[in-house]
């Protein structure tokens, strides 16, 4: 945990790619909004 602000960028760049070519950006965000939350309520 290093460079967790990097980490999160890039990984927030991965999900609004694959959010906008294959799922909706309701999708791209609970998935970004997941990776800041590892701990969520459930799937």
């Amino acid at each position: 945990m290093t460079y967790p602000t990097v980490h999160y960028v890039r990984i927030g760049f991965l999900y609004y790619q694959l959010g906008r070519e294959n799922f909706g950006l309701g999708a791209f965000m609970r998935l970004w909004l997941a990776s800041f939350q590892p701990t969520v309520e459930g799937p």
